[in-house]
């Protein structure tokens, strides 16, 4: 029987500078959906012949992975990689080939999607899967069961070297297997905004229909629909989960989604507590009445600036009106928000912007706020536009990617900020926006209804 292996690496070298480092670690450790899933699919696939393990490394040091992998021995394992993470991808995969070195490699996940020739080219596995993960893991395994060629599976870079385009479709989300969440100890896992446990994430839609300037999110669209929506959340059910993320970039990506999805956990009598992403252009206080009814408590809004012209130059396509009065609707609804903001935005010319975008969060009365450094990242609109500018060079990102450069640190729009001026911006804005009167006021009047306040207020001492 072969054993497979689907991991997480450690994150102990990541290059986000976004987002203040402590603030990251209190918001929690999420559940690895991505190989959950293909877990799930591999398993369907081979009945037989194949035993698989998941490792999330996401809350593990290096010793711990090492132990693993010695006493496990898998024959392929699958890594999913970030970006943000390359040097923590590399360190595993190098670690991997180093203790077990007639196991084959595989790498996917979204860097993989994004940079599968520059990942292929550092030459620390054997394939790089860069889309279709359950489809191509799938036939990676039956080949290798088989002993037979793996270059007749297309759509990889196998040994640095492309195999050809694919011409199957991905499979629909709503054939997948539900995660195979029997595989990790997913009851360890946290998230600052949950009010129950244990939790799960889900995913409801891929892609999204918006052009942000800043996003590289893929736009290929694909709606799960609500029955697999129901079906999934009575199997999670089924093992004790009690709260949901949908961790959609947009949850209400059609307008009546929302509203859909509510009225059919409250047709189907389904008790659960959730959270979600949303636009502020496609809610009404109605719909968002019927998603508290429905168990909804905690709303991400994706703001990132303070004024219409700020948004036009992003092409958010949402108004500042919209943005205030999904705010206003979601706190008659005691539903709590939390707001993401940036900062270090080519428009922003000067502190006093900047400042502007803190008093605006705190003019919504946001139940949190998570101010990021605006970082131009490759394949946006805004990294094309600042090379053509001459804000960044090239040769940044691409020394990174090609893995020369593992204490890099991503380069901001330094137009009018440095790196160091942003760093203290963004700490001084974040303890200005808990620690000011009016905020702790709210908290305190709204303690006694918060879950797990404990941590919320280790959260907040962290800044």
């Amino acid at each position: 029987m072969k054993k497979i292996l689907l991991l997480t690496t450690p994150i102990k070298n990541s290059i986000n500078i976004e987002v203040n480092k402590k603030v990251s670690v209190a918001v929690g450790i999420l559940p690895p959906l991505g190989i959950l899933y293909i877990a799930s699919y591999i398993r369907q696939q081979f009945k037989k012949n194949i035993e698989t393990k998941i490792l999330d490394c996401h809350n593990k040091d290096y010793p711990e992975l090492i132990n693993f992998i010695e006493l496990y021995k898998p024959d392929i394992i699958g890594i999913s990689a970030f970006t943000h993470s390359l040097t923590d991808v590399i360190l595993t995969a190098g670690i991997i080939k180093e203790k077990l070195p007639k196991s084959l490699i595989c790498i996917g996940g979204p860097h993989a999607n994004n940079f599968p020739k520059q990942l292929a080219d550092l030459g620390i596995c054997d394939i790089v899967i860069p889309q279709n993960g359950e489809q191509i893991f799938s036939e990676i395994i039956a080949k290798y069961l088989a002993n037979e060629d793996l270059h007749e599976i297309k759509g990889i870079y196998l040994n640095n070297r492309f195999t050809g385009d694919r011409n199957e479709t991905s499979i629909k989300l709503d054939d997948l297997p539900f995660p195979a969440i029997d595989l990790c100890d997913f009851k360890k896992n946290s998230y600052i905004f949950d009010c129950k446990t244990p939790m799960m994430t889900m995913i409801s839609t891929k892609g999204c229909r918006n052009i942000c300037y800043f996003c590289n999110t893929p736009k290929d669209i694909e709606i799960r629909s609500i029955q697999s929506l129901i079906n999934e959340i009575l199997y999670y059910k089924s093992y004790g989960v009690k709260e949901i993320y949908f961790v959609d970039d947009t949850f209400n990506i059609t307008n009546t989604r929302l509203v859909d999805f509510s009225t059919a956990l409250l047709a189907n009598k389904i008790t659960l507590s959730w959270s979600c992403r949303l636009r502020v252009d496609k809610l009404t206080a109605e719909d968002l009445n019927l998603a508290k009814k429905a168990g909804c408590h905690t709303i991400h809004f994706g703001i990132e600036t303070c004024t219409d012209e700020g948004l036009k130059l992003l092409n958010k396509n949402i108004t500042i009106e919209q943005i205030e009065n999904a705010f206003s609707y979601a706190q008659k609804n005691k539903i709590r928000t939390m707001g993401y903001f940036m900062i270090g935005l080519p428009f922003e010319k000067n502190i006093e912007s900047v400042k502007n975008t803190l008093d605006f969060a705190k003019k919504l009365k946001c139940s949190y706020a998570l101010f990021n450094i605006f970082v131009p990242f490759p394949n946006t609109y805004l990294y094309n536009k600042a090379l053509a500018n001459g804000i960044i060079k090239e040769s940044e990102w691409n020394t990174y990617l090609a893995g020369k450069n593992l204490n890099f640190i991503p380069p901001v729009w330094n137009e009018y900020f440095s790196t160091k001026d942003l760093i203290s911006l963004l700490n001084s804005i974040t303890k200005d926006f808990y620690f000011n009167f009016d905020y702790i006021l709210r908290f305190l009047t709204e303690f006694k209804n918060y879950h797990f306040p404990i941590r919320k207020i280790r959260a907040l001492l962290s800044i």
